[in-house]
């Protein structure tokens, strides 16, 4: 193996990471969040200040500690939840209670939201989902 004879410079950028790969990522913006901040009963903060871009094919997993908004996210660009302060857009078009009101846009937000915005159920060996829990019909058919 040949040595690295590469030398740094100052002000050299350090080398980037490779990027991910884009085999089916569109670059249509799918959801677009700008400032978001929503606040449970007034009192406990759940995001704050949150904007990002989700182009069509990209899988994101939301990861954090316990607590941090991974969830309250989710429910915002599923349009079950509506942020505090700041707006959401799906495929374009600005989700707001008084759009989802209107039968047309909630229809298309539906029908082009549904399978996009979910959170995977965790397999775990020993582990059953709730809906299993206290079913023995259901617990025998694990493995």
């Amino acid at each position: 193996m040949a040595a690295d004879t590469r030398t740094s410079h100052p002000g050299d950028v350090p080398h980037a990471a490779p990027a991910p790969p884009t085999v089916g990522i569109t670059t249509e913006v799918v959801f677009r969040c700008r400032n978001l901040s929503y606040t449970y009963l007034n009192r406990f903060p759940a995001l704050r200040d949150v904007s990002l871009d989700v182009l069509g094919g990209e899988k994101l997993p939301p990861l954090g500690a316990n607590g941090c908004g991974k969830s309250t996210l989710l429910k915002v660009l599923d349009g079950l939840v509506f942020p505090t302060v700041g707006t959401v857009h799906a495929f374009g078009e600005q989700v707001t209670e008084d759009a989802l009101e209107d039968v047309q846009f909630s229809a298309g937000f539906g029908s082009r939201v549904a399978g996009r915005v979910r959170v995977p159920e965790l397999r775990c060996p020993g582990v059953l989902p709730d809906r299993a829990r206290g079913s023995p019909s259901a617990a025998s058919s694990w493995g």
